[in-house]
C-alpha cells in the first residue's frame, strides 16, 4: 500500500478547477441564450403589435401591416460578440 500523500492536493485542485471552469462556461452560455431568446421574443411581440395597428380595414391594410411587421422584426442584437441581425440569427445563417 502506498502511504506517500505528497501531491494529492494538486490532483484535487486540478479536478475542481476544471469543474469550476466548465460550470462558469455553461453559466455564460445559458445567460447569453436567455438574453437572445428575450430579444427575439420582444422583436416578435413588437412586430405583431406594429402590424396589427395597420389592420384598420382600409385598402392595402394587409400589405402595410406585413411591411411594418417585417421592418419591426429586423433588429440588431445587443449581445457584444454575437451582435448581429436577429433576422439572420433566427433564420439560421448565423
Amino acid at each position: 500500500m502506498i502511504r506517500d500523500r505528497r501531491g494529492s492536493i494538486t490532483v484535487y485542485t486540478a479536478l475542481f478547477l476544471a469543474a469550476g471552469i466548465s460550470a462558469g462556461t455553461l453559466a455564460i452560455d445559458v445567460g447569453r441564450m436567455t438574453v437572445l431568446r428575450s430579444e427575439m421574443q420582444n422583436r416578435a411581440d413588437s412586430a405583431a403589435m406594429a402590424g396589427a395597428v395597420q389592420l384598420d380595414g382600409r385598402a392595402g391594410a394587409r400589405a402595410r401591416a406585413l411591411a411594418v411587421a417585417s421592418n419591426a422584426a429586423t433588429e440588431w442584437s445587443a449581445l457584444p460578440s454575437g451582435g448581429g441581425d436577429l433576422a439572420r440569427i433566427i433564420h439560421g445563417a448565423a
